[in-house]
């Protein structure tokens, strides 16, 4: 073996001594493999038949050379799970050498806060309010706004209609009062209403935008939700946006508006102070945290990263002063006083109790010191002088009739006010509030307090927990996570071809990728990703990401056809809008080559199992002119949930990174090195089964196993299964030894609640798996625990794959809970870890993972909290961590039991603004397919977490990769020709290629953007990770792209850092959490 394996090395390295020296040793090495059986009998088709008590047929015929048998031998080494190894001897693992930095201490800390008594309803130890400053006159600035949802109560292109309205009246009224001012946050609508504006417009509205009028607040495509996305989704959104403002207005966002996502977490604010914006204002924070902190006068704070203690991040957030952005909860405390200043409301809608009246010289005396009176009052929640307030409302200013009742009334009550000279009101922007804030703060030498944590869960001003929308209508989340995955692949994959692409090609694939990018980013939305929408609404999105989906698997496709000179397809596609993905099934004909383009859009090496549909168990793989081991299994329906008479093929694949790979499959009668698989059950006992051993082809050998055989093992991994209902009980690792780990399926039955909130009325209960079946499918290169009911599918898999990553669990779920009703449907896992030391964690938005805590005295849908990507628990001595490639929302059932929800149907409506009838009822529901990775680490007990947040380790972070990001395989007919593999070498594990993406309207560049995550050391177990610095890594990158020079710049690709360099000069160093963004120019 040794030899054989230095041979490898040596001809990988040294090609052009190939011929010299294989003819010479072809026949001694063939004599080796001949005796010591090398790769044949250390595979895992081998090792499986061995303990299956059978033989593997020899497929060698006896006119085989010496060279013949030397190539077999070669490729069966080059292609076996043992390719890590080559990796081991040929170069240094990458040793995992980051540490926690020091946590950041601060004035406020959500968590502690929450836990001390904001859960309870009750005030944490009180602190002493900070001394309010009382210097005259008090500074108002009163900022017109209107908010408006690309989608809610009626779908985007409806409301565009509304906003053009909006828009086209700003046009009008600015140009004429140059003291008014007005706010726009939504890009998604101003571009659609930008693009029927002639030039003179154009310049108007640039006008407006330097002189101040107008001021564009965050430049994101869309207001994002903050609780579901995955931070590279919210990248694109944020330069998405803040692009086109720059490119078409000239101006750059230098404020965070976000006021109507339901609570709000620290990563959102973070990735906007990347690209220069450090000032933020929020609103719907828990309700008793918002009285705490204007208790102690401590809004406006700095909001700080947990792992930055120096502040370099910090975001100054102002947060609104009570329950609504609306006039009524701006000018005071008086909701009712407030709406006699609503000056629409002259003409349209009410007032709780007195209308406004229009302001005249008898009554501008009474009404300025009413509206001052206000203003004094909410001054006293601040320790400064300076007050910003908001005048709108949903879709307000969409008649011009209103821009005048507002400002012809407000103009002469300003005047009257500020001839006290008590106060000094105006119409102002968030800048203009901001820039006398800070001011203020240095010349009366004030320190603003800092905060760091979350603002999650949101409880709004009348108790109710907002927390049901973490899991609302997963169908629709897990669509986008799909979007993004191939928008990804494709932005990467046509940025390798760019160079063999013509002008016109680049233009035609930017427009699809753009096309499919803005509907993915108006799918962040924060009643659109939360799927908080009417139903119609939702189908809309559901359209709209359909479309995108098929656009840019038109790309994949293209782009991959010209690399490959014939012509490709997608395999794994949605049918329907309103379906799950499905793999086409791949016919195999005799005499006829199928091929197969895998392409990997992760930026390492990787080994992946691919899974296909095929019309017949007969068939042969190969790859690089070698057959490789294949699995034949049983393919079910994911549609119907029955047993169909296609077949699953399953196969190893090494994947360099970045890069196509080709595959071949061919009809074959004796299925060379493709094993079909051994179905195994228990005795149903059930009436009636989904599945039952005749339903299996005959091509299987189905058999019945006791109870106590109810197992899947590999030489890494064994897991134990309940006879009963088919879920997993213990798990033994080699890393971590054997350990309970029980899967129970429960469901909240009679719930409350609707798309926003969660009401249960009682604990969970066993979910009734009706006729369930339990079956068993082993092979040599993986082995799964089937469970099949009427509404659950699960598959639960050990992969016999190389390293640590052969010890993770695979769940792959299909929930379908359509003949339900109130029902929230969750699993749990209990984990048997020590219950005296775990710590549990989820994940914001996939960057970082903050600490949770299962608080006793409030009831279940006040302990869940956002898990878009993940779950951590850790005792001292071991980690679990659970990735998921759909968002959900989680909690702590037991101090060693996670529960995750899967899926909601609720039939009422609760009440925050859908409205009665049968389009905001929330029972479209659809079935779905989750899938988990589940990663089990022994982690050295020298090391402590943090106290308030932790990273994943590196074996978390590449499955979440792995999982998010699989392996995309084409179909074409025939023969490929023969293509150079890649020698892109993997970037370091600890290097994210978020992205490499167009930036219009210029066709020879790219935004191309790398993270560096956190990563926690502690584990004792290491990923297959290369030893190469960073710059090294990305010039590589560069250089087989055909890149010429960067320009490193801000996130957004607009502010330029430094001067541009050739690709050989440039050098990259980057900071664990930090990033760092290049405009990449082609020749």
């Amino acid at each position: 073996m040794s030899i054989a394996y230095m041979l490898i090395i040596f001809t990988r390295r040294k090609l052009k001594y190939v011929l010299i020296v294989a003819i010479a040793i072809a026949l001694a090495i063939y004599c080796i493999a001949e005796s010591d059986g090398v790769s044949r009998h250390n595979s895992p088709y081998r090792r499986w038949n061995a303990r299956m008590g059978k033989s593997i047929q020899n497929t060698e015929t006896k006119s085989e050379s010496p060279i013949a048998k030397l190539e077999d031998l070669v490729g069966q080494i080059q292609h076996s799970p043992d390719y890590y190894e080559e990796e081991k001897n040929a170069r240094e693992a990458n040793k995992c050498d980051q540490q926690y930095p020091t946590e950041a201490i601060t004035d406020f800390n959500t968590f502690e806060m929450y836990k001390n008594g904001i859960a309870s309803n009750l005030n944490p130890p009180l602190k002493k309010p900070r001394t309010k400053v009382n210097k005259q006159p008090l500074e108002v600035f009163l900022l017109p706004m209107t908010h408006v949802d690309p989608g809610w109560l009626e779908t985007f292109d409806s409301y565009t209609k509304d906003t053009n309205r909006i828009l086209d009246n700003m046009l009008i009224f600015l140009k004429t009062h140059p003291k008014m001012r007005f706010m726009w946050c939504e890009v998604v609508f101003f571009e659609r209403w930008w693009r029927h504006l002639n030039d003179t417009q154009k310049a108007d509205v640039r006008q407006f935008v330097t002189s101040g009028q107008l001021e564009m607040a965050s430049g994101s495509w869309v207001m994002t939700d903050e609780a579901n996305p995955y931070f590279p989704v919210t990248i694109d959104n944020i330069v998405e946006g803040q692009q086109f403002i720059f490119r078409e207005l000239g101006a750059k966002a230098k404020v965070i508006w976000s006021n109507d996502p339901f609570g709000y977490g620290p990563s959102v604010p973070y990735l906007f102070t990347k690209t220069g914006i450090k000032l933020a204002v929020i609103n719907r924070i828990h309700h008793g945290m918002k009285n705490y902190l204007q208790e102690l006068r401590a809004v406006p704070f700095k909001w700080r990263q947990y792992f930055d203690a120096r502040g370099e991040s910090d975001v100054y957030t102002h947060v609104l002063p009570y329950a609504h952005y609306d006039i009524l909860n701006s000018c005071g405390p008086v909701a009712s006083v407030c709406c006699e200043f609503d000056f629409k409301r002259l003409t349209h809608h009410m007032c709780p109790f007195k209308k406004p009246t229009v302001i005249t010289k008898e009554n501008v005396v009474e009404r300025a010191a009413l509206l001052e009176d206000q203003l004094m009052k909410l001054s006293n929640l601040y320790e400064s002088n300076k007050l910003l307030i908001m005048w709108g409302d949903d879709f307000r200013y969409n008649m011009l009739e209103e821009w005048y009742q507002q400002y012809d009334n407000l103009s002469p009550i300003f005047d009257q006010i500020n001839s006290w000279n008590r106060t000094h009101i105006r119409f102002g922007t968030f800048i203009d509030y901001f820039t006398a804030l800070q001011q203020f703060n240095i010349d009366n030498a004030i320190n603003a307090v800092t905060l760091t944590g979350d603002f999650f869960p949101y409880q709004c001003a009348i108790g109710d927990i907002w927390t049901g929308y973490y899991t609302t209508r997963p169908f629709y989340k897990k669509q986008g996570r799909q979007l993004h995955a191939l928008i990804r692949a494709a932005d990467l994959a046509t940025t390798n071809m760019i160079q063999k692409l013509s002008d016109d090609e680049r233009k035609w694939l930017n427009d699809k990728l753009t096309f499919a990018r803005r509907n993915l980013s108006l799918f962040q939305h924060h009643d659109a990703i939360t799927g908080t929408s009417k139903k119609h609404v939702m189908s809309n999105y559901a359209q709209l990401l359909f479309e995108s989906m098929k656009a840019v698997a038109t790309c994949l496709a293209k782009v991959v056809s010209i690399e490959n000179m014939m012509d490709f397809e997608i395999n794994e596609i949605p049918l329907q809008y309103n379906q799950i993905a499905s793999k086409k099934l791949i016919l195999i004909e005799p005499d006829a080559i199928v091929s197969l383009a895998v392409y990997n859009s992760v930026e390492r090496r990787r080994f992946e199992t691919i899974s296909l549909v095929v019309s017949t168990y007969m068939v042969r793989v190969m790859h690089g002119g070698k057959t490789i081991q294949a699995q034949i299994e049983p393919f079910v329906d994911p549609h119907s949930g029955s047993l169909t008479s296609h077949f699953n093929l399953i196969f190893h694949a090494d994947l360099s990174p970045l890069s196509t790979s080709i595959f071949t499959i061919i009809a074959d009668e004796k299925h060379h090195e493709t094993f079909i698989a051994e179905v195994a059950y228990v005795n149903d006992r059930h009436e009636e089964v989904v599945i039952r051993p005749e339903d299996f082809a005959k091509s299987f050998n189905v058999k019945l196993v006791k109870p106590d055989e109810f197992f899947i093992e590999t030489d890494a991994v064994r897991t134990t299964h309940s006879p009963e209902n088919g879920l997993i009980n213990t798990i033994r690792t080699k890393s971590v030894g054997e350990m309970e780990f029980a899967q129970t399926i429960d469901h909240y039955v009679n719930s409350g609640g609707g798309p926003y909130i969660m009401q249960q009325s009682g604990p969970a209960v066993a979910f009734n798996l009706s006729g369930l079946s339990r079956f068993i499918i082993k092979g040599p290169l993986q082995q799964s625990v089937y469970i099949h009911s009427t509404n659950f599918l699960q598959r639960t898999t050990v992969r016999n794959v190389p390293g640590n990553i052969g010890e993770q669990l695979h769940i792959a779920m299909r929930v379908d809970i359509r003949r339900f009703a109130q029902t929230e449907l969750i699993t749990r896992f209990n984990t048997g870890l020590d219950g005296n030391s775990t710590v549990f964690y989820t994940d914001s938005n996939g960057l970082q993972l903050l600490r949770r805590k299962y608080n006793e005295a409030v009831p279940v849908k006040a302990n869940y909290y956002p898990m878009p990507t993940s779950l951590m628990l850790q005792d001292r001595s071991r980690r679990i961590s659970i990735v998921s490639d759909v968002e959900h929302g989680a909690t702590l059932y037991s101090t060693t039991t996670p529960e995750i929800m899967l899926d909601r149907i609720l039939l009422h409506d609760d009440g925050k603004g859908l409205g009665p009838g049968d389009d905001s009822i929330l029972n479209d529901v659809r079935p779905v397919e989750i899938g988990f990775t589940i990663i089990f680490e022994r982690v050295d007990e020298s090391q402590t977490l943090p106290e308030h947040f932790a990273y994943n380790t590196l074996l978390a972070h590449l499955a979440l990769q792995s999982l998010l990001y699989k392996p995309i395989v084409l179909t074409s007919r025939g023969n490929p020709p023969s293509i150079p593999p890649s020698s892109l070498r993997s970037f370091p594990c600890d290097l994210q290629l978020i992205t490499c993406r167009p930036i219009a309207p210029h066709l020879n560049q790219r935004l191309l953007i790398l993270h560096r995550p956190g990563i926690d050391c502690s584990s004792k177990e290491s990923g297959p990770c290369p030893s190469i610095d960073f710059t090294k890594a990305l010039r590589s990158y560069l250089k087989s792209i055909g890149a010429l020079k960067v320009q490193k710049t801000t996130l957004n690709g607009i502010e330029k850092i430094g001067d541009e360099e050739l690709i050989n000069a440039m050098k990259l160093h980057i900071e664990p959490m930090d990033f760092a963004t290049f405009i990449v120019t082609f020749i």
